[in-house]
């Protein structure tokens, strides 16, 4: 039994990875249509949407999440890019 759960997350984690990997060119596709940072919901699978946000630079933060609570997940990349920028500009 302990092995079929172990097994099962694995595989979860592997269909979350490959859920965000196809998702990469609607990120493209909303990026080069809009000049916002923040681009909300670029694709869903099942029960689950995938939000995007595009740094100025080009670097793409994805949250594959099974809610819908925009301002949440819009506060959550604002600081994710905050501290993505002090890291960047740490000597």
């Amino acid at each position: 039994e302990f092995t079929k759960e172990i097994d099962r997350i694995e595989d979860t984690a592997h269909l979350n990875q490959f859920i965000l990997h196809s998702a990469m060119d609607m990120v493209d596709e909303a990026s080069d249509s809009t000049n916002q940072m923040y681009l909300r919901i670029v694709d869903r699978f099942n029960d689950q949407n995938v939000f995007a946000f595009v740094t100025a630079g080009g670097v793409r933060f994805l949250l594959l999440h099974e809610g819908r609570n925009e301002d949440a997940v819009r506060n959550f990349f604002q600081e994710v890019h905050e501290l993505y920028v002090r890291l960047l500009l740490n000597p």
